[in-house]
Order: structure tokens, then sequence, then C-alpha cells
């Protein structure tokens, strides 16, 4: 129960810290610390809490960005941890195997075809987000391990003992990993706001240009009309003279796309260039009214100069333009008008064509799109009010997205109430940002292999003086007074004054010893001959006492792992035996005990069978040669025969069952034969505490 307890606390922990402890990476890319206290109950509490923790963290990653897969990546997380840290792997590095060979590949699946981002670069950094994240949690987690009491560890949690030299290797990664990533994200934050700071102004430079740029251009033509209705006004000449003039005028301003006159009634007297106008004279005179056009009652009622919204011309053609205009007045009464279209195509200005790093968008008073860059999308006279998009990868510039994409921008408008848009593609800044970014993580990298040469050298200095102290000892060979490597320490010298001292007196120990030993040994090998021919024998069963077994078992044991023969490992134990001594007395309980015995007789008769009475109500099997498959049928088999078997006890029938463990080796040989007699208890124990008569089987 304390374990769910615990699940439930730190889930809580890790739910809370997701809701309202998320730290800013970029734009709304963030770090989720509640993971931390996922992986701290891994590692202290264990597999089941640790899972039930993922699932309550996991549920305010949902809550706060409503995306279902942290589900499934967490616990895929978890568990993979736990598999590696049984295999004696490091946490930090159990954790980048992780998210190289798993988490990366997942996330990256999931945010291009559940979510569809279709940005290369902004997907890198989403993936580099996620490692970052996970990795410096792992970082944290290793760091304050090792200040967590004892009292927070669970009794029934199996820790890994790993290797001096893993230890010192994991401390070195994590006092490199977890300083490299922190300045990681503080110099890549820093840079983001250097690159989003250097677009912005090259933004504002730009459409500050253009805007003289345009300004530039509409008052030249402005300037053209104004001296062309002068000229008309003062000189008043003949219909050639005019249509010259203006042909020539025309031809001079190549910003006009078609020029005109109207008189005062708002009909076309004359229009260049003359192919056009030729065309507009075939129409009735009724089309050849421009009294509906601002640029002609605008100019005649304000007697100004008129600069227009831009909109689609008619009779000299279907083109988008903006008309200037100028009034023809000659003594104060109005004449008519003077008017050039400008072709919206010339507003391009600046822009730039090659390479197409920036774009530019110009709408006027109404919000109508004079000029927009190609590859934008956008179409002439098309209304363009932009809408910031929710910052998504950067912290300060404003975002918009268009069919074509997201695109950074700044904003100015003109003295004519035109809006001026400089663009530029976000993908300049979210690539930035994702190779600095590379950038430190390679260095990282490289910082830690560095490391863990430096730690695994360092290691081997440290431990190979003691190892040596050590195995000479055991080996009861001379302890060298003088140190072997020119790297021990103070505490492997006093290990080793200690140790030789303490070998010394042994030795003069087992020198006295000797000659008495001499003296018992005839003795002692009669006796121990007659007592290993009682020692092997249960007196009871008439099979294998436990010393008997582990002798031959023992044997057995090695022979099947150096051939690699399939090998099988049993214990059983008769269930609820204490109520039938309880009940029927010891007798009867001997003869249950009997009973078993007979029935293991039974069902293994090959020479490479061994089975015993290992105490009290327990038995063991080790069965070798054949295949695993085949062991645990037979051991079925001995359960469901003693199952069916009746102990007759005045007049009344007992019926027992037993509960058994099994482990296997069919490939990995690599276990002592102590560890597979433990493994075979766990799972007697399994057995025991799912309801008995069962069989609980595992196998490597």
């Amino acid at each position: 129960m304390n374990q769910y307890i615990s699940g439930l606390v730190y889930g809580a922990l890790a739910l809370i810290a997701n809701l309202y402890f998320v730290l800013p990476v970029y734009g709304n890319l963030s770090l989720h610390l509640g993971e931390f206290f996922v992986i701290f109950c891994l590692v202290t509490r264990g597999l089941s809490p640790a899972l039930m923790a993922s699932i309550l963290g996991s549920l305010g990653l949902y809550i706060t960005t409503g995306n279902p897969w942290f589900f499934a990546v967490s616990i895929l997380e978890i568990l993979v941890l736990h598999y590696l840290l049984k295999k004696e792997i490091v946490l930090l590095v159990a954790d980048l195997l992780f998210w190289l060979l798993i988490g990366l590949p997942i996330t990256y699946l999931v945010i291009v075809f559940i979510y569809e981002v279709s940005t290369q670069d902004f997907a890198h950094v989403v993936l580099l987000k996620q490692a970052l994240n996970g990795i410096l949690i792992v970082s944290i987690v290793s760091l304050v391990r090792p200040f967590a009491p004892a009292s927070w560890y669970s009794k029934n949690y199996t820790r890994t003992t790993l290797k001096l030299s893993s230890r010192i290797f994991e401390v070195s990664l994590i006092s490199i990993a977890l300083p490299s990533l922190i300045v990681a994200l503080i110099l890549s934050d820093s840079s983001a706001d250097n690159a989003e700071k250097q677009i912005s102004q090259l933004l504002k430079i730009k459409a500050e240009n253009h805007v003289d740029s345009i300004e530039s251009h509409v008052q030249h033509h402005r300037d053209a009309i104004d001296s062309l209705a002068l000229l008309l006004v003062e000189f008043q000449l003949d219909e050639t003279k005019t249509r010259e003039l203006l042909e020539k005028w025309n031809s001079t301003y190549e910003g006009f796309l078609t020029m005109l006159i109207a008189d005062a009634s708002g009909s076309i007297i004359h229009g260049s260039p003359k192919t056009a106008f030729d065309k507009i004279t075939q129409l009735p005179a009724s089309e050849r009214i421009v009294t509906d056009r601002s640029y002609f009652y605008v100019a005649k009622k304000t007697e100004q100069n008129f600069i227009s919204t831009a909109f689609k011309g008619r009779g000299f053609g279907h083109a988008p333009i903006v008309a200037i205009s100028s009034p023809l007045l000659r003594n104060g009464d109005f004449k008519g008008i003077v008017q050039g279209s400008l072709d919206l195509p010339q507003f391009d200005g600046s822009d730039n064509k090659e390479g197409r790093v920036s774009y530019l968008i110009v709408t006027d008073s109404n919000n109508s799109i004079v000029y927009a860059s190609d590859g934008l999308g956008l179409e002439n006279l098309s209304r363009f009010e932009p809408v910031d998009e929710t910052i998504t990868f950067t912290n300060t510039l404003p975002v918009l997205t268009l069919s074509t994409g997201n695109y950074l921008y700044h904003f100015e408008d003109s003295k004519q109430g035109w809006n001026i848009y400089a663009l530029a593609d976000a993908s300049q800044l979210i690539g930035f940002y994702k190779q600095n970014f590379y950038r430190l993580m390679v260095a990282l990298f490289l910082i830690s292999i560095l490391g863990l040469v430096f730690t695994r050298r360092l290691s081997k200095q440290i431990t190979d003086p003691l190892v040596g102290i050590v195995k000479s000892f055991a080996a009861h060979k001379v302890i060298v007074q003088e140190p072997n490597s020119i790297y021990t320490s103070k505490e492997v010298e006093s290990v080793r004054y200690q140790l030789r001292e303490a070998q010394q007196l042994t030795l003069e120990y087992q020198e006295n010893l000797k000659e008495e030993v001499a003296a018992k040994t005839s003795e002692l090998i009669a006796m121990n001959e007659r007592l290993e021919k009682m020692s092997v024998e249960d007196e009871l069963t008439k099979i294998y006492n436990r010393r008997g077994f582990e002798a031959a078992a023992n044997e057995a044991f090695k022979l099947a792992c150096r051939n690699r023969t399939a090998l099988t490992f049993a214990m059983l134990d008769i269930d609820h035996f204490k109520r039938v001594n309880d009940t029927w007395g010891h007798v009867v309980g001997d003869e249950c005990i009997v009973m078993v015995a007979k029935e293991l007789k039974k069902v293994f008769l090959r020479e490479t069978d061994f089975y015993a009475r290992y105490g009290g109500e327990e038995f063991v099997v080790l069965l070798t040669g054949g295949n695993t498959d085949k062991h645990c049928r037979m051991l079925e088999q001995l359960r469901k025969d003693i199952e069916n078997h009746k102990v007759a006890v005045d007049g009344e029938n007992i019926s027992l069952t037993v509960s058994i463990g099994v482990f296997s080796l069919k490939e990995d040989f690599n276990i002592s034969y102590h560890q597979l007699v433990s493994k075979a208890d766990k799972l007697l124990y399994q057995s025991k505490t799912e309801g008995r008569n069962r069989i609980s089987s595992d196998c490597q």
C-alpha cells in the first residue's frame, strides 16, 4: 500500500510542477519540470509507483499543451530506464539512449504526421527541446539522488550496485552535463534574442527604405502630373499638340501605365498610349465618362492634386492601378483633369528578388493590397488585415501566417496613409536557433566524450592499486611494501599497510597451525567420510537432503553452463502445511512429506534429474538437458499428481497442493548458482502470494 501512496504523492507533485512551474525556453517552447518527480520516484520507489506518477504527471502536460502523446512517451521512458538501470547502465546514459533510439523518433513522427508541422527547422527545435528536457531532468535527479535519506528508498526495491568506475563516471558526467545544459539554455536564448533584434532592425530599415522609395516614387509622378497640368493650362495647345505632349509625358515617366485628359463634364478627350485611346474613342459617349471616379470628382471639388486608393482600371485596361490626378484650372474655372495611372508592380522599389530573404506588402488607406511580393500568394486589390499569430518560435517579434508560410514582419505607414510591411521568412530565425543549438549540443557531446575518457582513466588509476592489493591478499601472496602506481592515494596506502600487517599475522598463525592440522588430518578424514555418507540423504524421505543436493547440483550447474545446456531450477513448497501439522499431527505431516518425495521419484526418472528435500516442507528440483518447455511440463505434471493424490488418515483423505517457482536458463548463462536459487525462491514466493497451487516461471 505504501508503494501506491508514494506513487500518488510523487504523481501529484509532478502534476503541480507541470501545471505551474514551467520554464520558458524559446517562443512558446518550455521545459516541464514535473518529470523530475517521476524519475526520482523510479530510482527510489521502483517501477509501479513511477508508472502511477508518470500518468499523473502526463495529465498535467496534457492540460497545459493538449498533447496526449506525452502519456505514451513518459511511460515508455520509465519502462526503458527501469530496464537499463537493471543492466547497470548509468541513469544519464540510459536516458540518452532512450531519447536517441526511442523518444526522438516517436516525437518526430507525432509532430510531422499527427500535428502536421511541415517546417523541418521547427520540428528539429521541438526534438532538441524534448531531448534537452529529458537530459536536464535526469541530470538534476542524479545530482539530488545522493542527498536523499535512506528512508526515502523502498525496502522492496532492489537497488543496483554500480562499479566504482561507473560511479566516478556518473558524477563527472553530471558535473559536465548539468552546467553545460544550463549554459546552453542561457546562451541559446541570448543568441535568439540578439538574432531577433538584428532581424527586427533589418526589417525596420527595409520598411523605412520602402516607405522612402514609395513616397519618392509617388511624389515624382505626382509632380509630373502637376507639371503637365500647368503646361496644358498655360499654353492652351491644340488637340494635336496636346496629344503629342501627353504621349511624350507618358513615355518619359515610365511609372504611368496610361494617362488621360478629361474635360469639365468628365468625358475623356485625350489618352495615352494612342492604341488604348483609339479603342476608347470607339465606345459610346456614356462609357467615356469618368465622373464616378474619385480621381475626377475629388480633384474637381478640392481643386487640388489627388492620389486615389488602388482600384481596377477600365476602358484603358483592367490592370489594378493607383490614379494621380490634377485639376485643369483656367482663370479659376474648372476645365477638366489630367490623370496618370501608376502600374502597381512599379511599387516594387527596393524589394529583393534574388535570394528572396525579405518580402514587401503595400496597402492603401483602405487596406487594399497595392503591391505584394511574388511568392506570398496575395492578389492585388484584395483586402489585407493582418492578425498576429500566437507566438510560436519567437520571443518578441510579431508573426503573421499566410497561405505560403509564417513570416516575421515590421510595419510602417507613409504620408499617403499607405501601410508598408517588410516581411522575412520565419525559418531564418528558427534555422538560426536550431544551428546554434546544434553547435552547443555537439560541444556538450564532445565534452562528455572527453569526460568519459578522463573518468575511465581516473577510476582505473584509483581502483587498480586497491584491486591489486585485494587480489594479492586473497591469493596469499605477499603484499608489496611500496605502491605500484604513482596515482595511489592515502586511503589506498592505509588499506595496504593494514592488510600487510594482517597478512603477516595470518602467515605466522598458519605456521603454528600446520603441525596441529597435520595431526588431526587423518582423524578428520575418517570422520568426514562417515559424516559425508550420513549427510547427503534425508532420513525421512530417503532422497537427497539439502547438502547432498547442493553438491550434486553445483556440479550439474557448472557443466550445463559450460556446455550451454538448457537448465531449470525449481523450488516447491507444500501449501498450508502448518495447518496439516496443527490438525493431524506431525506424524501425518511426515506422511505427506514422504508422499511428495514419492511423486518426485515417479516424475523425474532421468540421470540428469536431481531433486531433494530442501528443508521442512520445501523441495528443490534441478533439470538439465532437453528443453525448458519440457521441464515446465514435467513440473506441471508433478503439481497435478500431488494435487490428485490423497493421503489416507483414520478413514479420511487429505488433499495437498504445492506452489512452485521455476527459473530456467536458455541462452544467457551469465549467472551464479546462488542467483539461480534466489530467482526461483522469489518466483515461489510469487506463486504463494498469487493464490498457491500454481507455477510461476521466468527465464533468461
